[in-house]
């Protein structure tokens, strides 16, 4: 239980306020030692809307959900002990003015301006005057609670916001209405905006304005100015200048340093305004001579910031701490630069495993998190995993064998013999890979994934842990994809990844090291063959690291 929202519950009933249309006579059981597991209410004054009762079902869905009943099979409010037994506070039994028995959901936006004397968006409601959060039920089928929160936003108080969203607290809170059996769970997301935005009170709302943090009244609406005070305690910073701004500042007032990385279709390059250092990935539309190309390359800039938007909505923390798409070309983030204290690749030193276990740790939390909707994942870009089957093993036909050995061959000749000795194994095991490949189960259970987990798009500092950056083929895969791609790569670079093989997920590692030998026989634009040594390279450390699993 929170202390302090269960505090602002006890400070609204001590007041006496009472919701509209509910009983002022409120059930108190003075017994510090009463056992919830089998309590029984009695009747009285303080029942409102006792009909309805659940069925037998459905309060097994509530048990199976963590809740109590009672005998009537009502859900019990988690914390029915401390207010029943409160003389100051007491409980009014039934389902009260809810629509459901148990957990109502609700979802409410905490807006502050970013100015140097902050403001918050409030409303005033309908029905007990008093200012509020601009928030509102979760609807029927709604299933992204942050969605619920922008669209009350903008039917209460007129505002739309695209910037992210940042999860500040998910779970019980204060509220006139709350009953013995029935009361509200919201959650509740913080967004910064540079300056107030026009406001217009709508749908429950009969005012809406932005007040003064440091003036607002002490009687908002149940839990809401400590859901405020939470949103400003968890900040570890004053809110940063927004990216829009910092990249609109005349360029004299910008210093731009070109840098040679990633994509040859993005330009990529630090831009600083001596306070703020910002990494940004340009989209150049000059350098396609087809439509459908140039659009695709937008489109996985639009991608990426729809899953580094859903990833910080969800409290993700292993992303820059500021990402924001500028003019649909322009992806830019925080810069994670070496000078700060951020690392680029495994360090050769006793931090090494320190550095692999953080990371291991981000991916698996990675894993946990639920896949975003619709439009994060754009219907012009095939999914990752299907790609790896389809540009990978079910690619590499009869007739491909031979000019695949060829090109291993080829391209391992400047290889140390060491290494020409493990593509000399890799070819032998060919065949072997390729049958096992044919048995490998492809309807699995797929999670959230980044697909890329390469040194280079991860960036370790020993105090602020990892960030990962290129969410392009952020998809859904299978169990620990992206530790096997990663602790592949470690292979690649010589390191000893023996004390962590069983974070490798094997029927992975082999669609993967397919997927790098069938492009390895692509072509290149500009005929280069260094990308397609890499992946050569990469296929051969996977193939390792296969032959280390037990």
């Amino acid at each position: 239980m929170n202390e302090k929202l269960f505090a602002a519950t006890k400070e609204t009933f001590v007041k006496k306020d009472v919701y509209p249309g509910y009983p002022e006579t409120r059930l108190v059981i003075e017994d510090p030692n009463l056992k919830i597991d089998s309590i029984e209410l009695p009747d009285g004054p303080w029942v409102m809307n006792n009909t309805n009762l659940p069925s037998e079902s459905e309060s097994q869905v509530f048990r199976d959900a963590g809740y109590k009943t009672d005998s009537e099979g009502r859900p019990l409010h988690p914390w029915l002990k401390d207010m029943i037994t409160d003389p100051d506070l007491g409980v009014v039994t039934g389902k009260g003015k809810y629509w459901n028995w148990g957990p109502n959901y609700t979802a409410d936006p905490i807006v502050i301006t970013r100015e140097e004397r902050p403001r918050v968006l409030l409303i005033q409601r309908s029905d007990t005057g008093k200012w509020a959060l601009p928030g509102g039920f979760v609807d029927p089928g709604e299933t992204d609670p942050i969605a619920a929160a922008r669209r009350e936003l903008f039917e209460e108080a007129g505002v739309q916001v695209e910037a992210p969203g940042e999860l500040i607290y998910q779970d019980v809170v204060a509220d006139l209405r709350t009953t013995a059996h029935a009361w509200a769970e919201t959650s509740a997301y913080r967004f910064f905006v540079d300056e107030p935005l026009p406001v217009i009170a709508g749908d429950d709302a009969v005012n809406a304005e932005w007040r003064y943090i440091d003036e607002l009244a002490e009687d908002l609406h149940g839990s809401h100015a400590v859901l405020i005070e939470l949103a400003l305690e968890q900040l570890k910073n004053p809110p940063k200048e927004s990216i829009r701004n910092i990249l609109n500042k005349p360029s004299e007032q910008l210093q731009t340093t070109i840098i040679d990385a990633g994509h040859m279709a993005y330009d990529h390059m630090f831009v600083s305004d001596g306070t703020t250092r910002l990494f940004v990935k340009a989209h150049d539309a000059s350098r396609f001579t087809d439509a459908f190309r140039e659009a695709h390359s937008r489109s996985y800039l639009e991608k990426e910031f729809a899953l580094f938007t859903h990833l910080a909505e969800l409290g993700y923390d292993a992303i820059p701490e500021q990402v924001d798409l500028v003019d649909d070309v322009l992806l830019a983030m925080s810069a994670l630069h070496e000078d700060d204290g951020w690392m680029w690749r495994a360090p050769e030193n006793e931090q090494f495993d320190a550095y692999v276990r953080s990371i291991l740790t981000a991916f698996d939390t990675l894993q946990a998190q639920p896949i975003p909707e619709h439009p994060a994942f754009h219907d012009d870009i095939n999914p990752t995993y299907e790609t790896f089957w389809a540009e990978g093993w079910d690619d590499i036909t009869d007739d491909k064998i031979e000019p695949l050995i060829a090109k291993i061959t080829q391209l391992s000749v400047n290889w140390n013999e060491s290494q020409q000795q493990d593509a000399r194994e890799l070819i032998k095991d060919l065949s072997v890979l390729r049958e096992n490949a044919a048995h490998i189960e492809r309807n699995v259970p797929l999670f959230m994934a980044h697909n890329d987990a390469r040194q280079s798009n991860i960036a370790w500092n020993p105090e602020a842990g990892t960030r990962i950056i290129d969410w392009s083929w952020g998809d859904p895969a299978p169990k620990d994809a992206d530790k096997t791609m990663f602790l592949i790569d470690l292979v690649k670079s010589g390191f000893d990844v023996g004390p962590y093989v069983e974070h490798v997920n094997r029927d992975y590692l082999n669609i993967y090291l397919g997927f790098l030998l069938a492009h390895s026989l692509w072509n290149t634009r500009d005929g280069s063959t260094t990308v397609r040594e890499q992946q050569v390279a990469s296929a051969s450390a996977a193939h390792q690291l296969l032959t280390l699993l037990p």
